[in-house]
């Protein structure tokens, strides 16, 4: 055993190292403490070898490290020559952050391994490695990828189907240009998962994976455009009781992107949990194919705060039909007319923002009684007959003026005025079968568009009661 307790191990140029026995590298836990592998210095740590540096590691232009020994490192791990990796593996320790930079020069490691004191210490690469493959093992602590230099990999090393993010642990994307790629395996979590720029794939080709996540896990997308992640099919807890904290700020999640879902009790989006979060101010919850055996947007967290974002009904596949099944607020709704889709609501349905329906053919949406309210505007682009709304309540409940229109002329059955604040304006002509409600002494600009009321129809100035 080597035991150096001065501030600065060097290695100067010309000098040929081999460390096959155990050895360790003790440094006094200063800022300057450093193991300096300086100019045409070559070193080469064997695959027997265990290495422990309290400190940082620097491998100057010109030296080379031959690494294939079990290497541990309390803080900063920075290469500026040659670095080659064939079966080595770099442990990240301690309550010290970590920075990984390469400096522009390809580094190869073979698996870099996340074991921080804590979730909140960091481990910060800024810069891309030499590896496209499987390399990070994340037990605890962060990961975070930053910057803006172009990086793709598969990151996550699989086991048994599954790639894991560990209870007090988070793996953080914060560079537009870096990808996680896809492959077979599902996203099992436990701890953080957070987008903020960046393409995280879970699932590839055809496969049907998905993001299964425990108790108590967390899910944040935003907060540029940049931040998205694809699912190739469903987001779902692993069990019903599991709680999530679903936090969203801009971005987008694709779900069921190239698979059809086929878990039987869960949705393609599922919180079933009532002690779940879920927070959207802007982004898109995108839906692509439908779960035949459950719903597709199925949401019970109690724990709400929508003020924007959109869920969009995007089929992929011809005359699809979906489903609402969500306590929670959405921010707004747009029903695609892409492959014409059918989409029925199974709980009333309270929308943020604006409602926008495209599609051809009879029934595209279907209150199916349940009650529809909505903040923004109404924009119909369905077919004289593509909207279904029954026997249930369409209510404008906006603080803004709101504006009812679109290509097609609308029909309600039951309409509500009852805003806090604006006007509600006509811009196409619009039919009222059974009532109008004026709830909230709300104007009406008609707009020079006509207000048609059938032969039995009512205008009501209250709820009608």
């Amino acid at each position: 055993m080597i035991n150096s307790f001065k501030y600065k191990f060097e290695f100067l140029k010309n000098v040929v190292l081999m460390v096959t026995v155990f050895i360790i590298l003790s440094f006094n836990l200063f800022s300057q403490d450093l193991l300096n592998i300086n100019n045409n210095a070559l070193v080469k740590f064997s695959s027997d070898a265990v290495i422990k540096i309290n400190g940082s590691i620097n491998i100057s232009t010109g030296a080379t490290l031959n690494n294939d020994a079990q290497v541990s490192v309390l803080q900063n791990w920075t290469n500026q020559g040659t670095q080659n990796n064939v079966s080595g593996k770099v442990i990240f320790f301690g309550d010290s952050v970590s920075i990984i930079n390469c400096n522009g020069v390809l580094s190869q490691f073979k698996e870099i391994s996340i074991e921080k004191s804590n979730k909140n210490i960091l481990v910060r690469l800024i810069s891309p490695i030499d590896n496209n493959g499987e390399f990070l093992s994340l037990l605890t602590g962060t990961f975070k990828v930053e910057g803006s230099f172009s990086f793709s990999s598969l990151y996550f090393i699989s086991n048994l189907g599954y790639i894991v993010i560990p209870a007090n642990s988070m793996f953080w994307l914060d560079n537009q240009n870096a990808i996680v790629s896809g492959s077979a395996n599902s996203l099992d979590l436990f701890g953080s998962l957070k987008i903020d720029n960046g393409t995280f794939n879970i699932g590839s080709a055809s496969n049907l994976s998905n993001l299964v996540y425990n108790n108590g896990s967390e899910l944040n997308i935003g907060s540029s455009n940049s931040a998205v992640l694809n699912i190739n099919s469903q987001l779902y807890g692993k069990n019903l009781t599991d709680s999530i904290s679903y936090k969203q700020t801009g971005g987008k999640l694709n779900l069921a992107k190239v698979s059809t879902p086929n878990v039987a009790d869960r949705a393609v989006f599922d919180i079933h949990a009532s002690n779940s979060v879920f927070n959207v101010s802007s982004g898109v919850i995108e839906i692509n194919n439908v779960n035949a055996l459950n719903d597709e947007f199925y949401n019970r967290a109690d724990n709400d705060t929508v003020s924007g974002g959109k869920l969009l009904i995007n089929s992929a596949n011809p005359l699809q039909d979906f489903t609402i099944n969500s306590t929670s607020p959405i921010g707004s709704l747009e029903l695609a007319a892409t492959n014409n889709p059918k989409l029925t609501l199974y709980e009333d349905l309270i929308v943020v923002s604006d409602v926008s329906l495209s599609g051809s053919g009879a029934d595209r949406f279907v209150l199916n009684n349940n009650d529809l309210s909505f903040g923004a505007d109404w924009n119909n682009n369905l077919d004289a007959n593509g909207f279904n709304q029954g026997s249930s309540y369409v209510r404008l409940i906006g603080s803004i003026n709101q504006n009812i229109q679109g290509t097609q002329n609308s029909t309600f059955s039951k309409l509500s005025f009852n805003k806090t604040g604006g006007q509600v304006n006509l811009k196409r002509p619009m039919r009222i079968s059974d009532a109008l409600y004026m709830v909230s002494n709300t104007i009406l600009d008609l707009d020079t568009n006509n207000l048609t009321l059938s032969q039995n129809a009512k205008i009501y100035s209250d709820n009608g009661v």
